[in-house]
């Protein structure tokens, strides 16, 4: 975070300070923005308790049987001893680092089963105490906030209201894929460092492409015609189209549906569909039309996800004691759950039904008057770490 916060805005060097020393407002030209999503985690408490008691097999039991299968462990020997997993227990943004690091406090130790058979084991006595069939109620409802025929009102839910509510939850989307898509006319996909670390060649190595595409399509810039890149354009407004809500759900499993056309190699077509409402909306980037659009989503997402969840960071925090107010609220919630008491389940509904996309503006301003954000070495070499990437 402080790398990030120290190239954009603060420390002396950062993009905004440059071009302003050379005489020109940074935020005509650049602005940054993050990714938020909200969903419900699909089960409420009271059906879970009464699985771990009719079972008498924990949730973090089942937890830990079924990373067993995915991580494909070998069976271990009867004479070897007992291996465990350490379980972090839920605790609210206002626990310290110090408390966070008292495994007694914020850690249970969960047995690792010994054999494949065991895991599979505990994992269908645990499915067995199940009292009802589940299905009716979706195993995510993020959907809502692209083009989805339905609304979140229309999802259904076995528990009580207090439950529901309680299972609201949002995090911020760091997708740590880098790609520049410039003027819809080539794209820059991957990461190239030219360092130890990026040419060592039998670890963590990295990798860049520049991608010209010699098919071009007309299409418009600052509200002129514009020729440009077929793949540039249509892989930039695709991109902002799921940014903004202006597309349909993707779900990871959708059978019916896949493989769809772009997910199969040339000389397949990618299809896109040119002309329609949502891609004009998003054609013209040099355009008023855009820009209000862009924008505005962006804003009146934060302004949802303020109101529900008061996330961290905020531009509301400049220090350590506006941090510690901000946090008030938080004391004793869990980190990502709904913050403000006060609201009904209706409430949060109609504030997370406002949500389109997951853009929202970057709190820039975050911390800016830390002096460990904005002063200091931060670009040495650290030798603590450096054998890791060497």
């Amino acid at each position: 975070m402080e790398a990030q916060y120290r190239t954009i805005n603060r420390g002396g060097a950062s993009i905004f300070e440059m071009v302003r020393e050379a005489g020109f407002e940074p935020t005509d030209y650049i602005s940054f923005w993050n990714l938020r999503s909200y969903d419900r985690i699909n089960t409420p408490w009271s059906r879970i308790n009464a699985m771990e008691k009719k079972s008498g097999i924990t949730f973090h039991e089942v937890q830990v049987a079924l990373a067993k299968i995915y991580t494909g462990s070998e069976d271990v020997s009867g004479g070897v001893d007992d291996e465990v997993v350490n379980i972090e227990q839920p605790h609210d943004q206002t626990t310290g680092v110090d408390e966070i690091g008292k495994k007694d406090t914020v850690q249970r130790a969960v047995r690792l089963p010994k054999t494949m058979d065991e895991a599979k084991d505990i994992i269908n006595r645990f499915q067995q105490a199940a009292q009802n069939d589940d299905k009716h109620v979706s195993d995510n409802v993020c959907q809502h906030a692209l083009q989805d025929s339905t609304t979140l009102f229309d999802e259904q839910w076995d528990g009580t209201e207090e439950e529901e509510l309680s299972c609201f939850v949002s995090e911020l989307c760091y997708i740590h894929s880098k790609i520049m898509i410039v003027d819809d006319r080539r794209v820059i996909c991957g990461s190239a460092n030219i360092n130890d670390r990026s040419m060592n060649g039998d670890h963590d190595s990295e990798i860049a492409l520049v991608i010209e595409d010699s098919d071009m399509v007309e299409s418009m810039m600052d509200g002129k015609k514009y020729m440009a890149s077929t793949y540039a354009t249509t892989l930039r407004r695709t991109l902002m189209r799921e940014h903004i809500g202006l597309l349909p759900p993707q779900p990871a499993f959708d059978e019916k549906d896949q493989p769809t056309a772009s997910m199969h190699p040339a000389p397949l077509p990618h299809m896109y569909d040119f002309g329609s409402a949502e891609d004009k909306a998003v054609e013209d980037v040099l355009s008023d039309e855009f820009t209000d659009l862009w924008i505005g989503t962006g804003r009146r997402n934060r302004e949802a996800f303020e109101k529900v969840f008061k996330p961290v960071p905020n531009d509301d925090i400049k220090n350590w004691e506006d941090y510690k107010e901000y946090l008030k609220p938080h004391i004793g919630v869990s980190s990502g759950h709904v913050i403000d008491k006060t609201l009904t389940l209706q409430q949060v509904k109609e504030e997370l039904s406002k949500i389109k996309g997951h853009l929202v503006d970057m709190p820039i301003t975050f911390c800016i008057d830390l002096k460990w954000m904005t002063e200091g070495d931060w670009l040495s070499v650290n030798q603590y770490t450096l054998a890791l990437y060497v």
